[in-house]
This record gives C-alpha cells, sequence and structure tokens, in this order.
C-alpha cells in the first residue's frame, strides 16, 4: 500500500517530532528492519561521537532500500531529504552521498528525481511564504535545504535539462527574489532622496530574509547544473536567463563572475570555449595582473582573431568592470587601491576599437547611459521627464561614475581622442542628474538634509571633472550646443551670490574659469554673454570679486595668477621675467555669445592689434590697480607679509601699465610698481620696473600723490647697483619735469650719482661736490616762508636726505672733500628744519626728522656700528 501525500511530506519536512509521526503512521507499510533504521538515523544525537553511527545507519539504509519496493524506496527517500534539516554539519555529507548513491543505482531514478524537484519547488514556497511558522526547536534552514537539493540536481543534470521547465521557474524564484535585490545585482537598485526619517528605504527592500553570502553560494551551485547542460537554446526562459547572467557578469564578485561565467558556456557561443582559460585566470585573484600583461586585446596587435571579438570583447568587459568596482589582486581596498584598479582596467580597455569602448561606457554609465543618445538641446527635457527623487539613480553610484571618468580622463582620454565627445555627453549627463534636484525649487524643498548634502559634494565633483576636462583637452572642438549646455547646467548657476561663495577659498567654480583663462581656444568663453542676461558674463563676475572688499589674500593671488595667464605672461627662466605679448594663436572655438567688453579709448593707449586677453582686461585697469593699491596699503601700513605683490601681479601691473594714458592710473601704477622695488631681489626686475615707471610718469600731468618721491626717495637710500642707481636718477629726473619745485635737488641727486666715464665703478667725485654745492645752494634759498611750504620743499628735501644718507652709510669709503661735503650739509641743513613751525606742519617735520633721519640713518648707524663692535671683540 502506498504512504500517503501528507505522511511523505511530514518525512521530508523540517521538523523532527512530525517525521518521527509519520514513520509510526509507517508501521504496517514498511519492513521492520527498514522502519527500525530510520528511527535510529533519527535518534542519533548531533554530536562528534554519535556522528559516526549514523553514516554506519545510512550505509546499511542504503543496502536495504535497494532491494525493497518502490513505494518503501519513496518513503526511505522523502526520510532522507528530511534528514537534511537535522543542523548539524557532519550529517549532512554523508545523507547526501548515500542519496546520491542511491539515485545512481535504483532503477526507479527518474521518479526519484522528481520528488527532488519538488522538493525544490516546496522548499522555495518555505522560503518565500511571510506566514510559514515553524516550531523554536526545529530551526529549518530553507535556503540552505534548497543548496543541498541543487547539489543532489546537479549530479543528474541531463535529468534537470529534460525537465527544465519546472527548474527554470523555481530558478528565476530565486533569482527575481533573491539575486536581483542583492548586492551582486546593481543595475535596478534606487534610491529615494526623500526619506527624511527612516534610513532603511533608501535601500531597495528585499522579499526574504536571506543573506546575500548564502544566495551566492545557491547560484553557484546553480551555475554547476546549467554550465551541463547540451542544448541552452531549447532550454526554457533561456533568453532572460543569458541577459542576467550577462549582467552578474559586472558582479564585484568573483566567484559570482566565475559561476555566471561557466552559465554563459552553456549556450555554446562562438569562439567563447576557445578562449575559457584566458577569461577565468582574469577571474582568478592570484593571476589576474599577469593576464592582463599577457591577454592583449589590442584591436590591431591583440591575441583575439577580428572575427571572434564581436562575440568575446562584450563579455571580456562585463568581466574586467566587475573586476574594476571589485577588488583586482589582495589587498586592494581603499580609495588609492580602487582608483589603482580602475586605472589598471582603463588602460588595458585603451586597447579596444572606440565602437568597443563606447560599448564599455554602456556598462559603467547603466543606468544612465540611455541618455547619451539625446542631442543637447533635448537632453535635459528628457532626463527630467524620467526624474523620479523617490526612485532616483543611488548617489553612491553617480559618485563611482565621476571618479569612473576621471580616470578614463587620466588613463584613456588621449589614447582615444574619438571618444572624447561621448566623454563630453557623459560628464554633462551626470551634471544633469547632479544639478537638477538642488536647482527645481519643487524638487530640493523635499530633498532629506543627508541627499542635499551629498548632492552638492557631487556638484563640486562635476565641476572639478570639467575643469580637468578643458585643461586636459586644451583644442577639443566644443560644438555650440555643447557649450550653451555647459553653461546653462554647471557653470551659470554657480554664479548666483558669486562673491560671497568664493571669497574665502578657491573654489572649483575658480579652478574652472582658471582652465578657460589659460587656454588658448577656450579664453574667450569667460566673456560669453548670459543669453537670459546679456550683462552677464565670467569675467565680469570675476573682476567683482577681485575688486571686493571681502575677498581673502589666498583668493586674490590666485586671481592675479588667472589674469597673468590670461594675458600670456611668460616666465623665462630664474635669472628675469619677461611678458610676452605677442598675438594669441587663431582660435578655433567661435562662440556666438561671446563678447568683448568695450573700452574708453580716450583713456587707454592702444595703437595697433593686441591680444583677445588684453582687450578683456583693459576695460578692467581701475579694478585691477584699485586692488593692488588696497594691497599695498596693507603691506605697508600692517606690515603683513601675504600681502606683499607676487610676480604675478607685478607683471600684471607691468603689462597693463604700457596702455594707460590717463594722468591718475599711471600716477597709481607707477607707485605701486615703486612700491614692490624694496622687496625684489631680482636686479634686472628692479631695473625692468623703474623704466617702466619712468615710462609711466612722462604721461602724468600733475602731481597729486607725493608716494611716488617718497618711494623714489627711499630706493635712493639703500640702492647700491650702479645701474639701478642710474635709472632711479633718469626718475627722478621725470619727476623734477612735472613738479618744477623738484629741479635743483633733482639736479643735485644726478650729480651726486655721477661714475668716472672710464671706470663705471667709481664715482666722478668733481660732479658729487657740484651736487653738493647744488644742494647748499637750495638750502641757501630757503627762507622761514618757503622752507613751511610743504607742498614746495618736502618733496625735494626728502630725496636729498635720503641722497646724502647713502652717502653718509659709505662716507669712509670716500675721500675726505666727501665727508666734508656731507658734514657741511647736515649744517646748512639744521637751520632750516628750525625754521619749520611746528603747529603748523608737524606731519612734514615728523617724517624729515623723525621717519628720516633719526629711523632710517641714525638708528640704523648706531645698530650697525654695534653689530661691527660686537664682530670685532
Amino acid at each position: 500500500m502506498m504512504a500517503s501525500t501528507d505522511i511523505l511530506r511530514a518525512l521530508s519536512g523540517p521538523s523532527k517530532s512530525d517525521r518521527l509521526d509519520a514513520l509510526e503512521k509507517l508501521k504496517d507499510l514498511t519492513p521492520p528492519e527498514v522502519l527500525k533504521l530510520l528511527v535510529e538515523i533519527e535518534e542519533v544525537q548531533t554530536t562528534l561521537a554519535d556522528y559516526r553511527n549514523k553514516e554506519r545507519y545510512l550505509e546499511d539504509l542504503s543496502k536495504l532500500a535497494l532491494n525493497e519496493s518502490e513505494d518503501v524506496l519513496v518513503c526511505v527517500f522523502h526520510h532522507l531529504l528530511g534528514t537534511l534539516y537535522i543542523n548539524f554539519e557532519k550529517f549532512w555529507g554523508p545523507t547526501i552521498r548515500v542519496i546520491i548513491d542511491i539515485l545512481n543505482v535504483t532503477k526507479h531514478q527518474k521518479r526519484l528525481l522528481h520528488i527532488v524537484l519538488d522538493e525544490l519547488k516546496l522548499t522555495n514556497d518555505s522560503i518565500y511564504d511571510d506566514n510559514v511558522r515553524e516550531l523554536p526547536e526545529d530551526r529549518p534552514d530553507y535556503v540552505l535545504h534548497r543548496n543541498f537539493i541543487l547539489q543532489i540536481l546537479a549530479k543528474f543534470a541531463r535529468f534537470v535539462e529534460t525537465n527544465h521547465v519546472l527548474f527554470m521557474d523555481q530558478l528565476f524564484r530565486f533569482i527575481e527574489n533573491e539575486l536581483m535585490v542583492s548586492p551582486f545585482v546593481e543595475k535596478l537598485a534606487r534610491q529615494d532622496l526623500t526619506a527624511k526619517d527612516d534610513p532603511d528605504v533608501r535601500r531597495k527592500p528585499r522579499r526574504n530574509n536571506t543573506s546575500a553570502s548564502k544566495s551566492k553560494e545557491t547560484f553557484i551551485t546553480v551555475s554547476r547544473i546549467v554550465q551541463s547542460f547540451s542544448n541552452m537554446v531549447m532550454i526554457h526562459r533561456q533568453d532572460e536567463f543569458k541577459e542576467f547572467i550577462l549582467n552578474v557578469m559586472t558582479s564585484r564578485d568573483a566567484s559570482m563572475q566565475k559561476a555566471a561565467f561557466n552559465c554563459l558556456t552553456a549556450y555554446d557561443i562562438e569562439h567563447v570555449r576557445s578562449y575559457a582559460d584566458k577569461i577565468l585566470r582574469l577571474l582568478d585573484d592570484k593571476k589576474i595582473r599577469s593576464e592582463l600583461s599577457a591577454f592583449s586585446i589590442d584591436s590591431e596587435n591583440g591575441l583575439i582573431n577580428d572575427d571572434h571579438r564581436k562575440h568575446l570583447i562584450p563579455i571580456i568587459h562585463r568581466i574586467l568592470f566587475g573586476r574594476m568596482v571589485g577588488q583586482v589582486g589582495k589587498k586592494t581596498s581603499g580609495r588609492d587601491k580602487a582608483d589603482k584598479r580602475k586605472s589598471t582596467v582603463m588602460r588595458y580597455v585603451a586597447g579596444c576599437t572606440v565602437d568597443e569602448i563606447i560599448d564599455f561606457f554602456e556598462l559603467l554609465f547603466d543606468p544612465i547611459f540611455k541618455y547619451s543618445g539625446s542631442s543637447y538641446d533635448e537632453l535635459r527635457a528628457t532626463v527630467e521627464k524620467d526624474l523620479n527623487i523617490k526612485s532616483y539613480v543611488p548617489l553612491n553610484k553617480l559618485q563611482a561614475m565621476l571618479d569612473t571618468l576621471s580616470s578614463y580622463l587620466d588613463s584613456v582620454a588621449n589614447l582615444k581622442p574619438e571618444t572624447l565627445p561621448h566623454l563630453s555627453k557623459m560628464i554633462n549627463i551626470i551634471t544633469l542628474h547632479v544639478v537638477i534636484p538642488l536647482e527645481d525649487t519643487g524638487l530640493s524643498s523635499q530633498l532629506d538634509a543627508k541627499s542635499a548634502k551629498i548632492l552638492k559634494i557631487l556638484r563640486r565633483g562635476c565641476l572639478e571633472i570639467s575643469m580637468n576636462y578643458f585643461k586636459s583637452f586644451p583644442y577639443y572642438r566644443f560644438t555650440q550646443s555643447e557649450i550653451d549646455f555647459i553653461f546653462k547646467t554647471l557653470i551659470w548657476p554657480c554664479t548666483e551670490g558669486f562673491v560671497d561663495k568664493n571669497h574665502a577659498t578657491v573654489t572649483p567654480v575658480l579652478k574652472l574659469i582658471d582652465s578657460l583663462m589659460e587656454n588658448d581656444v577656450y579664453h574667450r568663453l569667460i566673456v560669453k554673454r548670459n543669453k537670459s542676461n546679456e550683462e552677464e558674463y565670467l569675467l565680469h563676475h570675476l573682476m567683482s570679486l577681485y575688486g571686493s572688499d571681502k575677498i581673502e589674500r589666498p583668493v586674490s593671488k590666485y586671481i592675479a595668477q588667472m589674469i597673468f595667464n590670461l594675458l600670456k605672461l611668460k616666465v623665462e627662466d630664474d635669472d628675469g621675467m619677461e611678458i610676452d605679448e605677442t598675438p594669441r594663436e587663431n582660435y578655433q572655438l567661435e562662440d556666438i555669445d561671446s563678447k568683448v567688453p568695450l573700452f574708453d579709448s580716450n583713456l587707454y593707449n592702444v595703437d595697433g592689434s593686441i591680444s583677445l586677453g588684453l582687450q578683456m582686461m583693459i576695460p578692467y585697469i581701475p579694478v585691477i590697480f584699485d586692488r593692488l593699491e588696497k594691497n599695498c596699503l596693507r603691506f605697508l601700513e600692517k606690515k603683513d607679509s601675504s600681502y606683499r605683490f607676487e610676480s604675478s601681479e607685478l607683471l600684471i601691473l607691468s603689462a597693463l601699465s604700457g596702455y594707460l594714458k590717463d594722468s591718475s592710473h599711471c600716477l597709481l601704477a607707477t607707485k605701486l610698481l615703486l612700491s614692490t622695488v624694496e622687496h625684489q631681489k631680482k636686479g634686472d626686475l628692479i631695473i625692468s620696473i623703474l623704466k617702466t615707471a619712468q615710462t609711466l610718469m612722462k604721461q602724468v600731468t600733475e602731481m597729486d600723490d607725493s608716494k611716488v618721491i617718497d618711494f623714489t626717495a627711499d630706493t635712493l637710500s639703500y640702492q647700491r647697483n650702479i645701474e639701478q642707481r642710474k635709472e632711479l636718477c633718469k626718475l627722478v629726473e621725470i619727476l623734477s619735469g612735472i613738479d618744477t619745485n623738484l629741479k635743483q635737488a633733482s639736479k643735485a641727486v644726478v650729480l651726486m650719482n655721477s661714475t668716472n666715464e672710464d671706470l663705471v665703478d667709481v664715482p666722478d667725485l668733481a660732479k658729487w661736490n657740484e651736487g653738493f654745492n647744488q644742494a647748499f645752494e637750495y638750502f641757501d634759498n630757503l627762507n622761514e616762508e618757503t622752507v613751511n611750504k610743504p607742498s614746495e620743499v618736502q618733496g625735494s628735501l626728502t630725496l636729498l636726505l635720503n641722497q646724502v644718507g647713502f652717502i653718509v652709510s659709505a662716507v669712509d669709503k670716500y675721500e675726505f672733500s666727501v665727508r666734508e661735503n656731507c658734514l657741511i650739509f647736515y649744517e646748512k641743513l639744521a637751520p632750516k628744519l628750525n625754521m619749520i613751525q611746528k603747529d603748523r606742519n608737524s606731519k612734514m617735520l615728523k617724517e624729515l626728522l623723525s621717519d628720516t633721519i633719526l629711523e632710517k640713518f641714525l638708528k640704523k648707524g648706531l645698530r650697525d656700528t654695534n653689530d661691527s663692535i660686537k664682530h670685532t671683540y
């Protein structure tokens, strides 16, 4: 008599008590010796000391059962499947071995294998049914039990292939409920950016509690079954399965990739089997590096036949993608190692054709690659149509895409310039996915705080990679629609509140603008006008920031360097600097919205053609000079060394000074130039500054600022280089031409710096004495009325005091007549200083006596003398 279905299910079920009850009901249907063994197997204790007994019982049962009737064998077989639920590892191997032995020997194999297939379905029912309730003492592991069933079926793959419909249906239950929501298949993952309270809703919920590691073990077991199929094209749902395993081949887990590839070999894809060994070595952590070197896929010199490439390269791409996002070898975790993995794979992929690389892009940038076919005019609308922030591309995936783009830029892009348009398109698509949720008021109000913060970080990354793109490919031919898209999507939104956002530190926005300004092709884009506001362009924002009182010194330095780049200032060598004013190369980029700001030709001296950079900057000369003046005052008055002129600032000043026509601008430029001389160490550069100052002062009509005289006089007090002093004298003569009150003092200074015509290092003492006489004559002509007119006398007195002070500082080198003249100079000066009325001209008196004679010469002389004495003794 055949046992009922309920009894059989109880025998193969997870409950030990149900199995014992079922055996009790089979007393009359089962031979006593068989029933005794079944009971003894159930009663064996789950200890190391007793598991050998179970092995012996199983062997005895196997021999007995094969000699019994089919119905008895079915009962025994059900019971053996049920005992696989016993939670003791030592029992599992012997039980599975006995089951396989029975299946190999019995003439009822087909029926028993159908039982195994049915058990697979029942086990899946238990895994995916939330209402299943088990007794606490049973604690069945259905996933492990299913894996045992699959291990048994793997030994009989031909039977499974014959009964493929049931098997494939159960396989897809496993795929859909476990693998498709596991970390191994991330293609369909989505993120809710609005989750404010419960962070768990960010991740797609799993439909069961199966761990990812157990799901992986199950799939690996399944692969052993599928790879043995002889005619995969006839298998139920084989197209769906093929698509799935191709997705799994992009997994970051090498064992999953290997299992998927084993499944793929069952499809007998043309030429894949002949390369299987090489592909499997790519999946071996110990062999991948050597295999990447040995197994070349170069389209010209590679090891893959041209006829095989279309079948093989997509498979290799999937494996390499998984290797790139996972680990390539041991000890390769961490950000630096991840970048290294990307670079390794990218260099390997560089051997592919352009079309093959674009196919690789589809893997790298799934699920947003589909937008790459849209034109720039339609791109934003297309993306916005599909956008749903409750089911969004995971932000960590967007970050990974940016990192991948960066790696491609560094490793492959220069080798494959044909891919640059596709690369640019992907940068812009990612940028859209980052900026739309931030800029759209309706969407940004729904974002949770963490998502908003991450999106802002990603926007920074988009700016940085765009900047790197401009820097890396200085002659890439952007289309007009491409440029318009970049500005509308990325750049114009960043100009809102430009000063407030960029005054404190050098931001990616400033770096992006810098990448444009230093480029011979793209630099005209800094005057690209905003279509919604003709008066808005990047250079205007930049110069507003440069002129702002909020700007911090590191930012002003950086912008000065940007202006330096735009003017194409060239550092010649370590000995000096020169200005290269040659026109730029012919422009390849013609942007219809780029318009150079106009300037008043009455204020600036522009003859002939000048470079585009100069045309852009000339209108902003007042802003530049104002900033430099503020920096100069900060340095001079507050002794803040960080505000000392940088070489870039000095060269900007020199370059723009040649185009000044306005007297006040020329005077200001001269003052700024002379303020830097004291802190320059390069002699040629100092001479260049002094010559530029001479050129500027020739255009000054009225000297309403004494600072130029003060800086000139101060330089006279310490500068010992003869050539530099000659240039200073020329400048003094030009100053006297503007202010006639300086005539006699100027003549005296020039004479006191005269040198012998034959021996340039030797002073011409005759002229020196004549110079002193000019100074004496000047003092003799001063009276109490004239000496109390600072505007008329202070400049001359300052020049003479500093010139004679310089001579006195080295008077021991000169003849007696020079020393005598110095003494007479101060004897004649003293009574004139006494005539100055303290109440009316205290400021002049302080500057002449305290600041010049006392501080600059007397105290310095005493300090130098003391140092000399200390050194002597």
